[in-house]
């Protein structure tokens, strides 16, 4: 009926204003509907929802948030105006995927929310984070180049009121919102995460786009947590434990989910927006519920005065989703769900960045890259010989930079690459075919 680029709401406010050149569209559809099909003219409903107008003066947010609450009240077989728009690429979650994780039961915000407000807020904490935020703080007022901006915003939600909200625990915090697109902050934006991290201590961490969870599953010593060629889409939903501090430490485990970062839906395709917005969804109902499953340890724990590390607690909670993913109906039929996803979504990237035809193809390294390659030094002793894996061990413990690693499970997998070298061959990690 309309066409773009406007928002649906500034399409709909032009769809009934009239003139004597030229009158709306939706009178003349009316119009036409009541000539040629009276019946169906006759039976039209009229819905009247209060306050829900949309004027001049409301903020674009505020007429989105109309819009989709109209859509949802009258569902969205209802609509006539199908053109994308909007601030945002609208989703609907599809109907295949809300059963399946309604079957999962979660009750996480609900559980966290009740059992935060019996916890007392530890003083000693408020004030560590007081302090580490006016770190950061006094950071981009002397280094506004670095951070991007001049204010630090941060908060657990995007337009909120503080007034309104009481003190309390928070769900969910962003803690690098901050970061500026630029390396030169790369050191500091990852002391001040282990700083945060030492202070709130907590059990989950989700890991938006491949740079930061490469970072964190290096347990922040280096950018090479994730193996040369592992796509991002690969470890997607995929839980490890890592550590905020020494690996020798439990109590700084906590349990690493990667995402896909919700800015990358500016960099694909409108074609795929869809089945990008349906994985990322998934992603979260994942997480929720892995959460709610943390939280029901924690409960029971602290009902039967029983005490763990966190890395026991976190072993703990990879068993009990490993086994329910093995024999729960519903928990398969939900992941079924979110391994096609992730498929869909694979074959659409693949679809729009085919590989090069030119299959031998490799790009020299540059300057500053062969000096990297000599950095990291030679292989030792005979290919697949005990001083060959006592040397692979060294470096595997050491987090060697420029080397690329994916946590404990791939291991192995990381050793072999390098087990067959010839002696004397300089250690980088080889292009896997």
């Amino acid at each position: 009926m309309v066409s773009g680029p406007q928002r649906p709401t500034d399409r709909h406010t032009k769809d009934f204003a009239t003139d004597e050149r030229a009158p709306g569209v939706l009178l003349e559809f009316l119009a036409a509907v009541e000539q040629l099909f009276p019946e169906v003219a006759a039976a039209v409903e009229l819905h009247l929802v209060k306050q829900a107008s949309v004027d001049g003066f409301e903020s674009s947010s505020i007429a989105e948030e109309i819009k989709r609450v109209l859509i949802e009240y009258l569902g969205h077989p209802s609509l006539l105006n199908r053109p994308q728009g909007g601030d945002c690429v609208s989703f609907v979650p599809f109907y295949d995927d809300v059963d399946p994780f309604r079957k999962l039961h979660t009750r996480y915000f609900t559980g966290f929310l009740s059992g935060a407000s019996d916890v007392a807020i530890n003083p000693r904490m408020t004030t560590a984070l007081s302090d580490h935020f006016e770190e950061i703080q006094a950071f981009s007022n002397s280094y506004p180049s670095h951070t991007g901006t001049e204010e630090i915003n941060t908060s657990p939600g995007a337009s909120w009121n503080p007034e309104a909200f009481n003190t309390h625990h928070v769900a969910f915090a962003d803690f690098w919102p901050w970061l500026w697109h630029s390396r030169t902050t790369l050191i500091d934006a990852v002391r001040f995460t282990q700083q945060y991290l030492s202070i709130v201590r907590p059990l989950i961490v989700a890991t938006w786009s491949r740079p930061v969870t490469s970072i964190v599953r290096a347990n922040f010593q280096n950018e090479g947590g994730m193996t040369h060629g592992l796509s991002l889409l690969e470890v997607v939903g995929e839980i490890t434990i890592q550590y905020h501090g020494s690996q020798d430490d439990d109590d700084s485990a906590f349990l690493a989910i990667p995402h896909i970062h919700p800015g990358f839906e500016k960099y694909v395709d409108a074609s795929l927006h869809q089945i990008l917005l349906r994985f990322m969804d998934l992603t979260w109902q994942m997480t929720i519920h892995l959460a709610d499953q943390a939280r029901k340890l924690l409960d029971e724990d602290h009902a039967q005065k029983i005490t763990r590390t966190r890395k026991a607690h976190c072993m703990e909670i990879i068993e009990r989703i490993e086994h329910q993913r093995a024999s729960d109906p519903d928990m398969r039929a939900f992941m079924q769900n979110f391994r096609q996803a992730s498929e869909d979504l694979r074959g659409g990237w693949i679809g729009m960045h085919p590989p090069p035809e030119v299959e031998d193809y490799r790009p020299l390294p540059n300057e500053n890259g062969r000096a990297r390659i000599v950095a990291i030094g030679r292989a030792e002793g005979h290919p697949h010989s005990g001083q060959r894996a006592q040397q692979l061990e060294t470096l595997w413990s050491q987090r060697v930079d420029n080397l690329s690693y994916s946590g404990g499970k791939y291991k192995q997998k990381w050793m072999d690459d390098f087990l067959g070298l010839e002696r004397g061959q300089q250690m980088f990690p080889p292009v896997r075919d």
